[in-house]
């Protein structure tokens, strides 16, 4: 008999067939798609930015939503063309979509795609995701013993900056958030336009000026001049009583700048490019060493978590100044994104944290759900989901 068991579970196994899930991401101004399998084998994967973003300074919701609109259903029809994929709920079982947080019109164009998916294909498994998960769990594709024990998160994006202790994939705790609705990405790109930067991803920009401009940065006298000495600007919540406060801010920082170029008259146009590239490299310093100052805070106050991995994700995440920081200043493991284009927003991510969400907890999403643009990560299982 124990024989007869043990060939039925070697059969189940052998007869056990892989499959695809279809992922979608429109939570800001970029719509995106992809398609992988269980096992994290990316088949497609393809992004498309709305352009009127580079011209406009800043995302308008508007536009955007009418961009995923039309771009979304024929990015899928794309998809599943050049992987040969049906969906099908046998070939393609699972629609992974992102729920929250994020703009809600921009959120609603692609989960209610997915949800007509569903409606259309019974046997399709439809599942909203959060965003910062997606983020949160992009490094365990290729690191996948990240999920076997506690690790800590670093998130910083243009919407989020937040370190958080994940216990397992379902519990989350927020151990720093930004006082204040501006996070680090979203205070770089002001800082970037204030000093005549632009393009879509400002601070990605920014951060190849200052590498074209190879400032000796290793050069030890030098770099204490350029970061202390000579810095016209403050990290935020570093004096008095906010010297302690555990928590982000960013709020200060491109008023700073505002404020040094109007007190000099300086005209940003007119200066070198190897003075701006030290302005620009100033201004960053400011912001990454704030979020180290403060991590470290958190780790006086729990010395336990150094002893924890740490993934950086999140589109900053990509910016390898920050990577150094946090090598040269940390004692965790460090974890991030080998693929850079894996940092910043992609549908890569939904399917995956979607993917395992359901291996961990078998939840599908009722088809009476909505999008939920303010969404905690240390709630994301307590969610009302009406």
């Amino acid at each position: 008999m124990a024989l007869l068991n043990r060939w039925k579970s070697c059969i189940n196994i052998l007869s056990k067939k892989n499959y695809k899930v279809l992922a979608l991401e429109s939570s800001c101004d970029d719509s995106c798609v992809a398609i992988l399998t269980d096992k994290g084998e990316v088949l497609y994967n393809r992004k498309k930015s709305l352009s009127d973003v580079v011209e406009s300074g800043g995302v308008k919701p508007d536009l955007a939503t009418i961009h995923h609109l039309e771009t979304i259903p024929v990015m899928v029809q794309e998809a599943l063309k050049e992987t040969n994929s049906r969906v099908d709920g046998e070939d393609i079982k699972m629609v992974c979509v992102t729920r929250g947080p994020g703009m809600p019109t921009c959120l609603t164009a692609s989960y209610q795609f997915a949800k007509g998916l569903a409606v259309a294909n019974p046997k399709l498994k439809f599942v909203g995701v959060h965003h910062m998960l997606g983020h949160l769990l992009t490094s365990s594709m290729e690191y996948p013993e990240l999920l076997e024990s506690p690790f800590l998160s670093l998130l910083v994006s243009g919407g989020h900056t937040q370190l958080v202790l994940t216990e397992n994939i379902t519990k989350h705790e927020i151990l720093i958030d930004i006082e204040e609705q501006k996070a680090v990405g979203d205070s770089l790109d002001k800082c970037g336009r204030l000093m005549k930067f632009k393009g879509n991803m400002i601070a990605k920009e920014v951060e190849a000026f200052i590498q074209s401009q190879n400032l000796p940065l290793h050069d030890a006298k030098y770099y204490k001049n350029l970061v202390r000495t000579s810095n016209p600007f403050q990290k935020p919540l570093a004096k008095g009583k906010n010297a302690h406060a555990i928590k982000f801010g960013f709020s200060g920082i491109d008023s700073q700048v505002r404020s040094h170029i109007e007190s000099k008259s300086i005209n940003i146009e007119d200066i070198s490019d190897y003075e701006k590239a030290e302005w620009a490299y100033r201004i960053q310093h400011v912001h990454f060493q704030h979020i180290l100052d403060k991590i470290k805070l958190q780790f006086l106050k729990r010395p336990e978590l150094e002893n924890l991995p740490l993934v950086v994700s999140g589109g900053v995440s990509a910016n390898l100044y920050l990577r150094g920081y946090c090598e040269r200043q940390l004692k965790n493991k460090m974890y991030y994104p080998e693929n850079l284009s894996l940092c910043t927003d992609n549908a890569v991510m939904i399917g995956w944290a979607g993917l395992k969400m359901y291996e961990k907890t078998k939840m599908v999403n009722p088809m009476n759900t909505r999008v939920i643009p303010k969404w905690p990560l240390d709630t994301l299982m307590t969610v009302d989901d009406g």
